[in-house]
């Protein structure tokens, strides 16, 4: 295929290509055009015409729409105000959380369509330039050092553009940046079934959003303008292929199941088919190159139940266009600084997903909910081996899930030989210097043993062969002994409880929040000065959940 320059409306060559022009991809021009004089391109495939789910935002979204100097898209009269969210989670009792008491005021019900185009077009307002319907379909690096992007015109025919730096804000595929290599890693398999219904007014009590947790996943619903609600059913992607959710009939059984969105919808007529769409958490392991990046989702995706997304992009944008500035002065460190925020926020994110989930311990036989309670069935004592191969090494490389590839790798290398999980975990956060808690590489050992990449025997006793060694070992791996010691001999690590009947091997995982906090915290002496619990009991790992402090396995006092 022959390219060709590109048409009139846009210079052969300009300084940012935007990929997208999304939330995340228009404040990410918009704080561009603040910062300074850089040419800048949005390039969206779409003509925002379509449909598009997560229409409400709450009152934090003023916070970045005010740097963003677009406070008054919001107010335009287009959007509904929401007044709060409502939710039986954790009871069947529906409460309610008030907006009124808010220091930044009420949320909204979005009329997604409306303010993707707003904002993109309040970009080119200042400077930018706006071209829908434009796919990019490749880019190479020129010797120069820019980039060379190929594209298709809305009627298919071929040009190029020529920038310094692109930006990635297409979403979930990352596009751009899964051609530069970045992969991935997804820590669920949640699909989000929408439906959109008219409205009777009498049905639905104005401005508040609907949270009901079910059996098999959980209900959203919310008012949408132009008397119209939008209703999700979230479950896994195993559950809705095991009981066909994707189908209206089996969809509609199901809604009729609920106590609170049934309710809501009384005189209600069905406005669409279904909407399947992806809404698993995932982020890249590679955000960042030398003349690029992922903004908003294209970056990292959150659970619908943070409520986030919207919020989270213009954020990124925002952060992103910053990054950039600070590339384009020769800051060598400007886009790693960038993408280690990035994952840390998203570090956050998982802390309080996990506590929010642990809320919710009905249905106690629901794979859905059991995966969501993150109790940990890894002993720390268990001896985990990995035999190194061309075929495990293959199997490695397929997988996607929880952690990135590289970081699954060490955690085979640390079981190399035979190790207990305890010391392989104290090496693992050693070796990553705190870019992961504890939970996060216990998650991963889980995974690997399910995955059958690495094999794991009966918890190891005080006697086992390497055991009394574990703790030197983590020691000089970074200060991680507490963890080797205690889940390699059970030596004189761990307090014993009532009984003799388990010991609780002591381990704090620097908490996102705090990153003052050591990484592994050294296991308490047994106050009896005892190894083995009387009668050889199973030791296990605690794990405590704190949204505003982290999330880690914490010392037992």
């Amino acid at each position: 295929m022959t390219y060709s320059a590109s048409p009139n409306c846009l210079p052969s060559e300009i300084d940012v290509a935007i990929i997208g022009g999304g939330p995340g991809g228009a404040a990410t021009a918009i704080s561009l055009q603040q910062q300074g004089d850089k040419q800048v391109a949005i390039l969206e495939k779409s003509r925002q015409e379509h449909f598009r789910i997560g229409e409400t935002v709450p009152p934090n979204i003023y916070s970045v729409m005010q740097q963003l100097g677009a406070r008054e898209i919001l107010e335009k009269g287009e959007h509904l105000p929401s007044s709060g969210s409502s939710s039986a989670w954790g009871s069947s009792q529906l409460g309610y959380q008030d907006f009124f008491f808010s220091l930044e005021g009420k949320g909204w019900h979005l009329n997604r369509t409306l303010f993707d185009a707003s904002l993109a077009e309040m970009a080119a307002e200042q400077g930018a330039i706006l071209r829908r319907g434009v796919r990019v379909v490749g880019g190479n690096r020129l010797a120069d050092g820019k980039w060379n992007l190929a594209l298709l015109d809305k009627d298919g025919s071929p040009w190029e553009l020529k920038t310094s730096f692109v930006v990635d804000a297409t979403g979930r595929r990352s596009f751009f940046a899964s051609k530069q290599g970045a992969n991935r890693v997804v820590m669920d398999s949640l699909l989000a079934i929408a439906a959109v219904f008219e409205l009777d007014n009498s049905a639905v009590k104005a401005g508040y959003t609907l949270v009901e947790a079910a059996a098999w996943g959980w209900w959203y619903a919310a008012r949408l303008p132009n008397n119209r609600a939008i209703v999700t059913l979230m479950s896994d992607r195993e559950q809705v292929g095991e009981h066909q959710f994707s189908h209206w009939k089996y969809w509609q059984a199901y809604l009729e199941q609920t106590n609170y969105v049934q309710e809501m919808l009384a005189g209600a007529i069905p406005a669409s088919q279904l909407i399947v769409t992806s809404a698993v958490s995932q982020y890249l392991d590679q955000m960042t190159g030398d003349g690029w990046l992922a903004v908003g989702d294209a970056a990292c995706t959150f659970d619908p139940l943070a409520s986030a997304g919207i919020y989270k992009a213009l954020r990124s944008g925002i952060q992103a266009a910053e990054a950039i500035a600070n590339y384009f002065n020769s800051d060598t460190t400007a886009l790693t600084q960038y993408e280690a925020r990035t994952r840390h926020q998203f570090e956050l994110y998982l802390e309080d997903k996990r506590h929010y989930y642990a809320l919710e311990q009905r249905w106690p036989n629901s794979q859905f909910w059991q995966r969501r309670r993150f109790k940990i069935a890894l002993d720390p004592s268990q001896w985990l081996d990995w035999e190194q191969s061309p075929e495990s090494i293959r199997q490695l490389q397929g997988l996607k899930m929880y952690l990135p590839v590289r970081d699954l790798h060490l955690l085979c290398q640390l079981c190399f030989g035979g190790k207990p999980a305890g010391e392989v975990v104290g090496k693992f956060l050693a070796h990553t210097q705190g870019r992961f808690s504890a939970y996060r590489a216990i998650e991963a050992l889980e995974y690997l043993l399910v995955e059958q990449i690495i094999s794991g025997n009966e918890a190891g006793r005080g006697t086992h062969p390497g055991g009394a060694g574990g703790a030197e070992e983590a020691e000089e791996a970074g200060g991680a002994g507490g963890a080797g010691g205690a889940g390699g001999a059970g030596g004189a690590g761990g307090a014993e409880e009532a009984g003799g009947e388990e010991r609780t091997y002591n381990v704090w995982a620097q908490s996102s929040r705090n990153p003052t906090q050591n990484f592994v915290h050294p296991p308490t002496p047994n106050p009896s000065g005892g190894g083995e619990p009387e009668g050889g009991g199973r030791r296990k790992w605690e794990i405590v959940f704190l949204p505003f402090c982290g999330t880690g396995i914490l010392p037992v006092q």
